[in-house]
């Protein structure tokens, strides 16, 4: 909290849309709780859906039986939250049926949303770069795509400091952008020189077939890059062209 010049401008969610508004103290004292204290519209809407979607999980399978509520269900203990959330990816119809029972009385555009979770890309990914618009998460697929993900309260240069790092994750949809759903688990590992240059051939390729994505499903929203761009990626320097002779062959016409 604070004006723009208490601030600095690397704590500000400056990049989430939505007004930004007051903080509002009184909700301190109301209700029952669970109080998220959160930085704009883009995560607190968020962290109004996703949570009664897992406890809908929790119900439907039959998990925490003592979960009942959505207080009970944010003061399980982390492993146990993760628990949950990894069974809700592994039954995704029960995602379609949260949609169709609609249990909160949500709004149709806030159904929307939770109904286009269905597109979620869950996976192990390499936290590669923060940009000013969002950190560029590459996944360990053997053809990769780099995707531009935005944190939801802290900010990901916060949480990952030190990249690349390998993380394991679930990239969502959100307003015609993307984010992830508050979880990940961490992999305490260290890349070398080699390593690290072999990602940034896959961030460089991937970029050059796909460029990078911002919204999910990647098939709807992205615009690849043309035959052009490409071709002079993979001619940009001698090891590009060792490395990617075959592309090179396609996109060069017959003479």
């Amino acid at each position: 909290m604070g004006t723009a010049e208490q601030v600095p401008k690397a704590k500000r969610h400056d990049h989430l849309p939505g007004a930004k508004g007051y903080f509002n103290a009184a909700a301190l004292l109301a209700g029952a709780g669970p109080l998220w204290v959160c930085e704009g519209a883009f995560d607190a809407l968020f962290f109004k859906l996703y949570p009664a979607l897992l406890l809908y999980t929790n119900k439907q399978l039959g998990l925490a039986r003592h979960v009942t509520t959505i207080a009970k269900l944010m003061s399980m203990p982390e492993e146990a939250q993760y628990e949950l959330r990894s069974a809700f990816y592994e039954h995704r119809q029960v995602l379609e049926a949260f949609v169709q029972e609609n249990p909160q009385q949500f709004s149709a555009e806030e159904l929307a949303i939770v109904a286009g979770w269905k597109h979620g890309v869950q996976r192990q990914f390499y936290v590669w770069r923060h940009l000013q618009r969002y950190t560029v998460f590459l996944d360990t697929n053997e053809s990769p795509r780099a995707y531009g993900v935005l944190a939801l309260h802290d900010d990901f240069a916060d949480l990952f400091p030190q990249v690349p790092r390998l993380i394991d994750t679930m990239l969502l949809p959100f307003h015609n952008q993307i984010t992830y759903d508050g979880q990940c688990r961490y992999y305490n590992l260290l890349f070398g020189s080699g390593i690290t240059r072999g990602l940034n051939d896959s961030y460089q390729l991937a970029k050059a077939q796909y460029g990078i994505i911002t919204s999910l499903p990647s098939e709807a929203y992205a615009v690849a890059p043309s035959d052009e761009e490409q071709l002079q990626f993979y001619l940009r320097n001698a090891r590009h062209r060792t490395m990617y002779g075959e592309e090179i062959v396609l996109f060069t016409p017959f003479r």
